[in-house]
């Protein structure tokens, strides 16, 4: 019995664990509780075709957080950012040049408002179309603007097999 109680209370604490693994750390430090990485495929940007996708909720509205590896720091992802939804609205992403670097990684977030995130919630991301600027190189990264497609990446031998996120339901999922 006590072992049973053990593995019970084992099990409990790993799920707590990887529930409470689903946080974004602003620009300036502070930590919001996030969604999942979603891990959209983005089959024209040549030097890796994923593009990591987090959305925070905040008191004011939310945080897209958007990130792509480059082979400079000089590019980055920046201006319009666009989340097309499956209904076929859009939400338009301003740049407020909120972009930070991690090793080979380019780092951008984008604010979003309140009835924003209430869109989220109700509608599945099913494209991100975004832009990556800066200085080009004969042997670098592409610039220019991409389409990120809401599929997750298949291994097996069916290339179409299109696995989607529920995104609208991990938002919900935010309080």
């Amino acid at each position: 019995m006590k072992k049973i109680l053990l593995l019970f209370i084992l099990i409990l604490l790993v799920s707590f664990n990887s529930f409470s693994q689903n946080s974004l750390e602003f620009k300036d430090g502070k930590i919001y509780k996030a969604t999942a990485v979603w891990d959209f495929i983005c089959e024209d940007y040549a030097f890796d075709e994923i593009l990591k996708i987090q959305i925070a909720k905040t008191q004011t509205g939310g945080i897209v957080k958007l990130t792509i590896k480059t082979s400079s720091p000089e590019i980055k992802i920046g201006e319009k950012v666009l989340l097309i939804l499956k209904n076929g609205n859009i939400i338009h992403c301003i740049d407020k040049n909120l972009n930070t670097t991690n090793a080979t990684e380019r780092i951008a977030f984008y604010l979003l408002s309140n009835l924003e995130i209430i869109q989220l919630k109700k509608q599945n991301i099913e494209n991100v179309r975004f832009k990556i600027i800066g200085t080009k190189s004969k042997f670098g990264s592409q610039t220019g603007h991409f389409t990120a497609n809401n599929r997750e990446k298949s291994y097996g031998l069916d290339k179409n097999l299109k696995n989607k996120y529920e995104t609208a339901g991990e938002m919900r999922l935010l309080k």
